[in-house]
């Protein structure tokens, strides 16, 4: 066991007192060890799916050498916690939320790699434009079914979706973050930019996080050119429209 994690568990009676004080002391700490635990093990469990578009999709995506080629071979091979980095290129596909016995597997998606990078610190996403191109199919990038805020959309350039709701992004009752993207030239019934309708109403309930993105060049015929919510009271903030 790692010595972070080993506590003492001897009460002394005359530095702890009464036994009922060192009971609620010794609890105390077990509670805290074993959460250090559980986060322990999850950050470890944790992997990292590399793609790009040289890549093939038989590739585990270990590293650059072996990437995938698709972000959504990437996302259907990640689970709960999982990230995927995605270097700079043109990626005509459309996305969702990878779904397990009707629950989202939240993973985090992040774009702005070069391919060399052995750090997430490491990428720029201004100078490796990685695009996702929708070709005018349908939402560009959908997620749902009680997705929460681990499921992630950071760094993509986000284009050329054709929808009725959500013409870049579809979020339906669901609570993801989308940050520091670029949503540009997608078009939708409602929402062109992106529509978030709904919450995530599972323990913890949450609302979805739209941050830090550039929307622009979208259309609505029929309302919410850049953002709509719908039965949403989603956090937006800092964004271009």
């Amino acid at each position: 066991a790692s010595r972070g994690l080993v506590m003492n568990l001897v009460c002394e009676q005359s530095v702890v007192g009464p036994l009922l004080r060192c009971v609620r002391s010794l609890a105390r700490r077990v509670v805290l060890a074993v959460f250090i635990v559980i986060v322990a093990l999850s950050n470890a469990n944790s992997a990292t799916i590399r793609v790009k578009s040289s890549g093939n999709d038989s590739n585990s995506g270990a590293d650059w050498d072996h990437a995938k080629a698709t972000v959504s071979a990437a996302i259907q091979a990640a689970q709960a916690n999982d990230e995927v980095w995605i270097a700079a290129g043109v990626y005509r596909e459309r996305i969702a939320n990878r779904v397990v016995a009707d629950v989202s597997v939240d993973i985090a998606l992040y774009g702005g790699f070069a391919g060399t990078e052995t750090s997430r610190d490491q990428r720029n996403v201004a100078n490796n434009a990685t695009i996702l191109d929708g070709d005018a199919l349908g939402s560009v990038v959908t997620i749902d079914h009680n997705a929460s805020r681990a499921m992630r959309i950071d760094g993509l350039r986000i284009r050329n979706g054709t929808s009725g709701q959500g013409g870049g992004i579809a979020v339906l009752a669901s609570a993801p973050t989308i940050i520091n993207n670029d949503v540009l030239g997608n078009q939708a019934d409602f929402g062109g930019g992106i529509m978030v309708w709904g919450y995530r109403a599972l323990a913890p309930s949450a609302q979805a996080l739209v941050e830090s993105n550039v929307i622009q060049v979208n259309h609505a015929s029929d309302g919410g050119g850049g953002i709509v919510l719908v039965g949403s009271s989603a956090e937006i903030r800092n964004n271009t429209i």
